[in-house]
């Protein structure tokens, strides 16, 4: 117990404001900067409990007594997490790195957050600080209460010219956008798999990732006469990224980006010719200058470091609840920002804080819910800050003040673009009166390979694009995921008898037919949270979820009787690091869970027709695993790289994706001998601006299925109307 009573129930009380947050304790509503949010019944009690007490310890048998009372027997052990997790996920908190609520292990939780305001009712509002203690005898003299009105008057004056300028304040505003480029192919990257977009400018020159022949290379274009110009990078750099320019622009700082590692090289190019190298022995995943040149910060993990530009003195700066990327300092050197994928939640934001690592905190906390801001620049004489966000399907550059009596905190963003292309990675000019930005459509396909005419040709395309497939095992029926929502549909494979069977906010990314057709079972999530298993009637239905858990699950695959689902975690590009990872079996019937033997580090679960084996990865998906239930032993089926494994209708094949291979080959093993034949290449597809592929399974007669994403995607000068980015000449 923490020896601090546990005040009233929450009736006997008014409003709580911390943060963006708001919380009316009579109508039970929980408000983010004005949005309801949906928290209700036991999370939002508990929540009362520990705003009403900040600071304090709330133990496990306060909540017990205040909720359920002494005499009244719940599932408590497992009630009280699950209430905490959804009043995490309600706040955008973090269990490792929390901003609200703290665990205190074994025995509670706390309330670390700021208490704004707390008011009784919903005209009076006590303040935070307290007011000014007035003399304990007689009156102020007359011409001290003047003095005080005059001041207090002239101070909301103040406050309103402010408020009025930041109101009507134009700020910067693009009036015409010319192309740097015209082959539509500047890489755009896949935040789906930590692959952000890139590109930084020297001023004159324009360096970016560039699509060529089925690979990344990097490449540079001038600013005033076009012309892309090839950079050569070590073969040891998978898919190049510009991670930053030097201050006097002599180096490119370069990142590589393979999914199947979390952390990789960094490397020094010079802009102008000559050998790179390896910065030291470092490991990352994006990284950026200091602004005097003499060292690099750089992300590993949910750490951000610091070393010298030799790789030696490294040193933490700094944790971040998250994996950072685009880091940026702020031309004074005083701030440093980035952004943050919080991969449980799977969302993105820009988090700030100081050279030194103090003060780290959200740039725009509850501006959009969820979090989808990526990838910012400062404007040379640091003025104002650009960065992407996604909203409604489209992706827009915009601007926030940084600079007046109220910095940033208080402005609102200014939209700079608006379609009809996707704009990403904005790169200000050197003289402010210009942002280089990426402008990218894209679009998805279908295409079945045809072994014995040795050709694709499209598929099914009176149901347009689509993200994932799966068949039923009588190749009778089709379920795929749209892109533009992530919504689930289902038809015969001729594309007729079409039904829609999930809608936003519902979003799914894979899935997988019962033995009888009947069900589906998903891989799917409500916006901002992590992904989770259901089952849903291929005939229309609501989807149920099967396990509440704070952790990702993914990929369900079916046992041949209809009884059990084998399921794994994501890998940590794709969910949060840390966490256990595994083959669990989950039993339908009785909803019990077990763990498949020896599947410690493996996932995704793929289930042979006839129920016999059981192929799954490793985390760096460097072989092919099946695990057989009559030995009960594990046995390695291939090496180098594997990806996306599908079973043949027989059972005796397995296909995957060598995704390390040049041209990413699909190809075919035998279980009964693992001799493994090469089926088709991603180069013989011949298609146009391919940004990547897929391998998503088999069809009918098992004929391959490929998803072709492909981009049209060129750089672009936005020039300004005004010189609110100028500065720096």
């Amino acid at each position: 117990m923490s020896g601090a009573p546990i005040i009233q129930p929450p009736e006997k009380q008014g409003l709580i404001r911390f943060g963006v947050f708001e919380m009316d304790l009579r109508t039970g509503e929980l408000r983010k900067a004005g949005v309801k949010i949906k928290l209700q019944g036991q999370p939002f009690k508990i929540l009362t409990m520990l705003v009403e007490n900040p600071g304090r310890l709330v133990t496990h048998e306060d909540i017990r007594k205040q909720l359920w009372g002494v005499a009244v027997a719940v599932d408590f052990e497992h009630s009280v997490p699950r209430a905490i997790n959804k009043i995490r996920d309600a706040l955008g908190d973090s269990a490792d790195n929390p901003r609200f609520v703290e665990t205190l292990q074994r025995r509670g939780y706390r309330f670390i957050g700021q208490i704004n305001a707390i008011a009784a009712n919903s005209h009076e509002v006590i303040e935070e600080q307290p007011a000014p203690a007035l003399p304990l005898h007689g009156k102020l003299p007359t011409f001290r209460l003047i003095w005080l009105v005059g001041v207090a008057v002239a101070c909301c004056l103040l406050g309103l010219l402010v408020l009025a300028w930041r109101t009507i304040s134009p700020g910067p505003r693009i009036f015409r956008s010319l192309p740097i480029t015209d082959a539509g192919s500047v890489s755009p990257g896949d935040p789906n798999f930590e692959n952000l977009p890139s590109l930084v400018t020297d001023g004159t020159q324009i360096y970016f990732p560039l699509m060529r022949g089925g690979r990344i290379d990097l490449a540079q274009v001038s600013v005033g006469k076009g012309g892309t110009r090839a950079i050569v990078t070590p073969q040891e750099i998978s898919e190049p990224a510009v991670a930053d320019l030097s201050p006097d622009g002599s180096e490119l700082l370069i990142r590589g980006h393979l999914i199947s590692e979390n952390e990789e090289p960094l490397w020094l190019i010079p802009t102008v010719g000559g050998v790179a190298r390896r910065l030291g022995n470092l490991l990352g995943h994006d990284a950026t200058w200091s602004p005097d040149g003499q060292s690099v910060i750089y992300a590993s993990g949910n750490d951000l470091m610091i070393a010298r530009t030799d790789g030696s003195d490294s040193r933490k700066l700094i944790s971040v609840p998250g994996r950072a990327f685009w880091l940026r300092t702020s031309p004074d050197g005083r701030k440093l920002r980035f952004t943050v994928l919080d991969t449980r939640r799977h969302t993105s934001e820009i988090w700030q804080t100081l050279s030194d690592g103090k003060n780290i905190q959200p740039v725009l906390p509850g501006w959009s819910n969820p979090p989808s801001e990526c990838c910012g620049n400062w404007s040379p004489d640091g003025k104002y800050f650009v960065f992407q966000s996604a909203h409604d399907g489209m992706t827009d550059l915009w601007a926030i003040s940084d600079s007046g009596p109220f910095p940033f905190r208080h402005a609102n963003p200014v939209h700079l673009t608006a379609g009809p292309l996707n704009f990403l990675a904005p790169a200000p000019s050197k003289d402010g009166k210009t942002i280089y930005a990426i402008g990218m459509h894209s679009r998805t396909d279908l295409l079945a390979y045809d072994p014995e005419r040795q050709e694709f040709s499209p598929y099914l395309a009176d149901i347009g694009a689509a993200t994932y497939v799966a068949f039923s095992r009588d190749r009778m029926w089709i379920s795929y995921v749209t892109p533009n929502d992530s919504s689930l549909w289902r038809s015969r494979v001729d594309g007729s008898d079409r039904l829609q069977l999930t809608s936003a906010p519902m979003q799914v990314f894979t899935m997988s037919w019962s033995p009888d057709a009947k069900y589906l079972a998903l891989m799917g999530r409500t916006t901002g949270k992590p992904w989770g298993l259901y089952v849903i009637p291929s005939g229309g239905g609501i989807p149920k979820q099967l396990l509440e858990d704070e952790h990702n699950e993914a990929d369900p695959s079916w046992s041949p009787d209809g009884h059990l689902l084998a399921y794994g975690r994501p890998p940590e590009y794709m969910a949060e690091p840390g966490s256990a990872k595994a083959i669990q079996i989950y039993d339908l019937r009785s909803t019990a869970i077990s763990k498949l033997p020896g599947s410690e580090g493996l996932f995704s679960p793929h289930w042979s027709p006839d129920g016999r084996y059981i192929a799954a990865m490793p985390l760096n998906q460097n072989k092919l695993m099946i695990f057989d239930w009559k030995s009960g032993k594990w046995d390695d089926l291939a090496f180098g790289s594997v990806s996306d494994p599908a079973w043949s209708g027989d059972g005796k094949y397995i296909y995957f994706r060598a995704f390390k291979e040049p041209g990413q080959p699909v190809y075919r093993l035998r279980v009964s001998d693992k001799k493994v034949e090469r089926i088709v290449s991603f180069r013989d597809t011949r298609w146009p601006n391919v940004v990547g592929f897929s391998f998503l399974g088999l069809g009918p007669n098992d004929s391959p299925i490929l998803q072709i994403r492909s981009s049209t995607a060129d750089i672009y000068a936005l020039q300004l109307q005004e010189p609110g980015l100028s500065g720096a000449q």
